[in-house]
């Protein structure tokens, strides 16, 4: 049995994240910080982790339009391999 290992923590469940179903955060004896310090020193460590990177959000044209350019140049590919064939044979 373990004496004196009572600790508080903050417990974040979520339902938005694809990824995490809870974070847990355990605060240090000595803190008195208000519920803004601590939300924005929990942002600070998550952005640590990850290296300061965010999701951004994908643009949907340029799928798009890479899908086309692929599906062109494979027509002008092809529709150029079809005239040499005909011009060969």
């Amino acid at each position: 049995m373990l004496k004196g290992a009572q600790k508080k923590m903050i417990v974040v469940k979520t339902a938005e994240s694809d990824v995490f179903e809870e974070a847990y955060f355990v605060i240090r004896r000595d803190a008195e910080n208000s519920h803004m310090d601590m939300l924005a020193e929990a942002n600070k460590i998550i952005e640590n982790c990850t290296g300061g990177r965010r999701k951004k959000e994908k643009s949907r044209l340029l799928p798009k339009l890479r899908d086309w350019m692929f599906f062109a140049g494979g027509a002008g590919l092809g529709g150029g391999i079809a005239a040499l064939l005909f011009l060969i044979f």
